[in-house]
């Protein structure tokens, strides 16, 4: 179903079932394509068993702007709302087994019940990244009062990935008993121009004007300055997640068993709760619970991050080191002198 909502208007959805769907690009239930400043509620919906081929299993969040690009970026602060929802075995072929929020778009969820959610296919080779929620060059993301369980991604995120967003808050939200293959088995954080710009494998623009679709890639706005990702994670919990291990697409996203010490291509699963990528990202982390006796990774059961500090050029080389795999844990450098 493709929901249009055009500018100053108001349109809501109240207690639908969306079951066994299947949508050849993105939002295999439901896709919301809106005009910026249009008011749009989804509320009490359920999802089940629904299938997209590239991004939002259950739900796709597309917003329109004036741009030469098509997909553009709302500057007004409206956002389509998503309240309440239960989603279930939602499965996207790259990127969102429940939601997946589009470039330049942005959506507030509350109260989201997700479990089984899955990102990745047998044909999106090794990709699939966000197995319930993935926000991709988004102007803001926010997930309160949640709870995803047992989400699968082929790749990173297991629950959620946003990357290259301009905000993100995960308030009172519990990502639990989720798994990734390479990264984020909880959560999978990226700065602009990273991720997004890496895994995405179909060019998608939505022109306002007439809905045609072009080859360019809708990433960023030309002409647009906001370089810094922001995030907050507030009262979140992240347990049982696993990066790592078996997470090839089988759906089970149940977060056992630990991280392998190597995957595919020599990289090392890292990770396990909390995956932050890039140093064009602030994030801040408050109340929350990252217990790394729950999570588990081959390189940071409870967080990893690749920001880099001043370190010394001899703690430096130990770290090349031990990420190249020449030496073993007990030599990898815990601090290094200024």
């Amino acid at each position: 179903m493709v929901w249009y909502a055009p500018i100053a208007s108001s349109v809501g959805l109240q207690r639908n079932t969306f079951a066994a769907n299947g949508a050849t690009t993105f939002g295999g239930g439901l896709a919301s394509v809106s005009d910026c400043g249009a008011s749009v509620v989804a509320a009490g919906d359920t999802h089940v068993a629904n299938y997209a081929g590239w991004a939002g299993g259950a739900m796709a969040v597309v917003q329109l702007a004036s741009s030469s690009s098509g997909l553009g970026f709302c500057r007004n602060g409206s956002a389509p709302v998503w309240e309440g929802a239960t989603a279930t075995n939602n499965t996207a072929g790259y990127f969102g087994g429940s939601l997946f929020v589009a470039p330049g778009a942005a959506a507030n969820v509350r109260g989201l019940v997700a479990s089984g959610e899955m990102a990745g296919s047998s044909g999106s080779g090794s990709a699939g990244s966000g197995g319930s929620i993935a926000a991709l060059n988004c102007t803001f993301l926010t997930v309160t009062d949640s709870s995803i369980r047992g989400s699968t991604a082929v790749r990173s995120g297991g629950g959620v990935l946003a990357s290259g967003c301009g905000w993100v808050v995960l308030e009172r939200t519990e990502v639990v008993k989720c798994a990734a293959g390479a990264a984020g088995g909880g959560v999978h954080l990226a700065a602009p121009g990273l991720v997004a710009a890496a895994t995405m494998p179909v060019a998608v623009s939505v022109s306002a004007s007439s809905g045609s679709s072009s080859s360019s890639s809708n990433a960023s706005e030309a002409g647009d300055t906001s370089a810094y990702g922001r995030v907050v994670l507030s009262g979140v919990t992240l347990a049982g997640n696993r990066a790592g291990g078996s997470s090839s697409g089988t759906g089970t996203g149940n977060g056992s068993g630990s991280g392998s010490s190597s995957s595919s291509g020599g990289y090392i699963p890292r990770g396990g709760g909390l995956f932050v990528e890039g140093q064009l990202l602030a994030v801040a982390v408050s109340a929350s619970d990252l217990s790394s006796l729950s999570n588990s990774a081959a390189l940071g059961s409870a967080l990893a991050s690749t920001q880099r500090c001043n370190v010394s050029v001899a703690a430096a080389a130990l770290a090349a080191s031990f990420l190249a795999g020449a030496i073993n844990t007990s030599n990898a450098p815990v601090s290094g002198s200024r």
